[in-house]
Order: structure tokens, then C-alpha cells, then sequence
């Protein structure tokens, strides 16, 4: 009975000693935890500082970009930003790289365009020359004013000169003529109180005698007097003012006007 009594004890008290090793595993982790806090408590001062000391190395690194750097940006964009006011509309816009360079700071200095002047139109003067005709049935020469469109101002020395190329294939067509030779030169002109005087080379008196040399007259009398501010025509011939012009010896000593 009595080695009863002890089998039954040990089987009462084998309990209380499997009980006891999990309290002894559950509270070991108790003190695993209280002995870290104080490390991680210990350390969050120090990553705080080294935030702070990040943001402001950022502050610094911003604030040097956006002044210091803004001059050698705009030193370099000095010739885009010129560049980029010749692509502006005519209105004042503003393209896009101006705008880019508005959004960084920098300021764009906008220039007024030239304003585009048209270029002047050629003046386009008419100018009156005459010719002759001859009538097939009474064999009579007659004067006859023909229009000359030409570019530029109408002048004495212009007016000779087409007089000088004598008629075109169309005014030749149309039957005209002309008594000035195409050798004539002009060697000099002056107007002065409404008086001509033109310098021939000797060619204007060749050549010419009877109704021919007063039909070369004529020519160049009224041809010259169309110009306005002309009345009347002195001719010379090699700068020599002459009494007599041709081989029948007219007397040309004065001024000379229209006959009709």
C-alpha cells in the first residue's frame, strides 16, 4: 500500500512540473523587449538629426540652383532668347522657348520688330515724241506726236533719247518716220527761264538740206518743248552756239519755237 501511495504522489505532482517550463518559455520574451527599448529610444535623436541635416543640405543645394545658376543660364541663353524674338508672330507673341525661360526666372526682354516697309513702286512717266508721216497722196510731211511710256521721271535728256532710237516696228508699221540720224550724241543740256540749250555733236547737221533739215528741226524743237517749264530751243553743236544750221545755212541765232 504504501508503494501505492508513492506511484500516486508522483503522478499528482508530474503535472505541476510540465505546467511550470511554459510559464518559465512565456515570460522570457518579456525581458528580451524591455532590455531594446531603451536602445531604439536612444537611436530616433540621432536619425532625426540626420534628417535635418539632409533637408538642409537640400535648402542650400536649391537656393544656390535658383541664384547663382540663374546668371549663367541667362548668359548662356542670350543667343536663343535673341534668337527666339526674330520667331515671334507679328501680333507680340511669345514662343515657347520665352516662355520656358519666363518659368525659370528668367526675364526676357522683348524688342519691338522693325516695321516692314514696302518698297516704293516705279514711277512711271509718259513722255511725248514726235515723228513724221508722209501723206501718200499730197506727199505732205506732217509732224506726229507719239506716247513713250517710260520708267522713272520725265526729263529733256530722256525725251532725246527716245527721239534719238527713232521708231518702233509697230510705229514703223503704222507708216512713220524720222529726220534724226541715229548717230546724233548729246553732249550736254541746260535749262534756264524756260530756255534749252542742247549740245549736239556735229552729226545733227549732217546730211541734211531743204525740207529734211527743217523736218530735223522740228523734231527736236517740239519733242523738247513738251517738257514742261520749256518754251523755246537753243542748239549748239560741240559747244558752239551756231547762226546758221546745215548746208543751206538756216539761221538758227535765236531761240527757237514751235512753228505752228
Amino acid at each position: 500500500m504504501a508503494e501505492k501511495k508513492k506511484n500516486t504522489r508522483t503522478k499528482k505532482t508530474a503535472p505541476k512540473k510540465k505546467a511550470a517550463t511554459p510559464r518559465r518559455q512565456k515570460s522570457s520574451p518579456l525581458p528580451k523587449a524591455t532590455a531594446d527599448a531603451p536602445s531604439s529610444s536612444g537611436r530616433a535623436p540621432l536619425y532625426l538629426l540626420i534628417i535635418l541635416v539632409l533637408l538642409a543640405a537640400i535648402i542650400i543645394m536649391a537656393n544656390q540652383y535658383f541664384t547663382g545658376g540663374q546668371g549663367k543660364t541667362g548668359n548662356r541663353d542670350t543667343t536663343d532668347i535673341k534668337t527666339s524674338h526674330k520667331t515671334q508672330a507679328a501680333d507680340g507673341g511669345i514662343s515657347s522657348h520665352d516662355k520656358k525661360n519666363e518659368e525659370q526666372g528668367i526675364r526676357v526682354q522683348k524688342t519691338a520688330e522693325p516695321e516692314k516697309k514696302e518698297s516704293p513702286q516705279p514711277i512711271e512717266s509718259r513722255m511725248k515724241i514726235y515723228f513724221l508721216r508722209v501723206d501718200d497722196r499730197s506727199e505732205r510731211v506732217s509732224l506726229v506726236p507719239i506716247t513713250r511710256h517710260i520708267k522713272g521721271e520725265a526729263s529733256l535728256e530722256r525725251a532725246l533719247g527716245e527721239l534719238i532710237k527713232g521708231p518702233n516696228s509697230t510705229e514703223r508699221g503704222k507708216g512713220l518716220l524720222s529726220a534724226v540720224p541715229s548717230n546724233i550724241r548729246i553732249r550736254g543740256i541746260s535749262v534756264k527761264n524756260g530756255i534749252a540749250e542742247i549740245d549736239f555733236n556735229e552729226a545733227v547737221e549732217k546730211n541734211a538740206a531743204g525740207s529734211i533739215l527743217l523736218n530735223r528741226l522740228d523734231q527736236i524743237v517740239y519733242t523738247a518743248t513738251e517738257i514742261e517749264g520749256i518754251r523755246s530751243v537753243i542748239i549748239k553743236i560741240n559747244g558752239r552756239r551756231k547762226q546758221t544750221f546745215g548746208s543751206d545755212g538756216l539761221s538758227i541765232g535765236g531761240p527757237l519755237h514751235r512753228r505752228q
